[in-house]
């Protein structure tokens, strides 16, 4: 029966008296019989205190570690005592605390990984975000500059354009005496027609940073296609002439007008 016993769990059985004195045992059946252990602690603290229990100890023949329980037998002076090596005992709960040590070892290990790869996708993301910005302040100055650029350049045009638009009425309408030639007259013309024109031209560069602003409005008016031809034709008519191309406005009958911004129109 001790056998069987040991077989199935791995343990050693002992069969003692009440006085301490070795009965059977196994392993080693004959080796500790009609022994004493009186004095080991199983008969001298355990047993007085208590009619079964358990309590760890070296083993008296090797000094190993083990856990004993025992317990007396009702009506009997015999007391059973089943003892293991400590490290027999514990080996499952040991395997557990390695595979989970392994499991949150790998735990840590991805949660590490995976915080790593989230701080570098923040740190890129903020530096994609700094480029951005960046781009984007020195594409605001840029278009600053150039605005600030237009305009200053358009007030520089406009000044003496005015002047010459100016000075070219006085001398068609001769205010300080004849022309002379009536070709002159005709140049005097022309002279006012393209000085409007480049005028119109400038004031449609700033209309143009107007636009990229956002804040362009279209002029509209009723305008003689006739008109428009004409003024037109006299911007290009010396080049037209140059080039021996005649240039000429068939009249319309009746006139013919739309609605439209003037100045796009030229």
């Amino acid at each position: 029966v001790l056998e069987r016993y040991h077989a199935a769990g791995r343990v050693r059985i002992s069969l003692f008296l009440r006085n301490g004195t070795y009965l059977a045992s196994y392993p080693d059946p004959d080796e500790r019989y009609r022994e004493t252990r009186a004095h080991g602690r199983l008969f001298s603290a355990e047993l007085p205190r208590a009619a079964h229990g358990t309590f760890h100890a070296p083993s008296s023949s090797s000094g190993e570690e083990r856990i004993s329980s025992y317990r007396t037998i009702d009506g009997y002076t015999l007391v059973v005592n089943v003892g293991m090596a400590r490290r027999v005992a514990l080996a499952p709960w040991y395997d557990r605390i390695r595979v989970t040590g392994a499991v949150s070892a790998l735990a840590l290990l991805g949660s590490l990984l995976a915080t790593g790869f989230i701080w570098r996708q923040s740190r890129r993301m903020q530096r994609q975000e700094r480029i951005a910005q960046e781009a984007r302040l020195a594409a605001e100055h840029a278009s600053r500059s150039k605005s600030e650029f237009l305009a200053h350049m358009s007030h520089e045009l406009r000044t003496p354009l005015n002047a010459v638009i100016g000075f070219t009425e006085m001398m068609s309408k001769e205010v300080f005496g004849p022309v002379g030639s009536p070709k002159y007259r005709e140049y005097l013309g022309d002279i006012a027609v393209s000085g409007q024109h480049l005028l119109h031209v400038v004031n449609n560069i700033l209309d143009l940073a107007k636009v990229e602003a956002g804040k362009w409005a279209m002029e509209e008016s009723v305008c003689d296609m006739r008109e428009l031809c004409e003024s037109t034709m006299l911007m290009v008519r010396e080049r037209a002439r140059a080039a021996k191309v005649a240039l000429v406005a068939a009249p319309a009958s009746p006139p013919v007008t739309i609605r439209a911004a003037r100045r796009l129109m030229r």
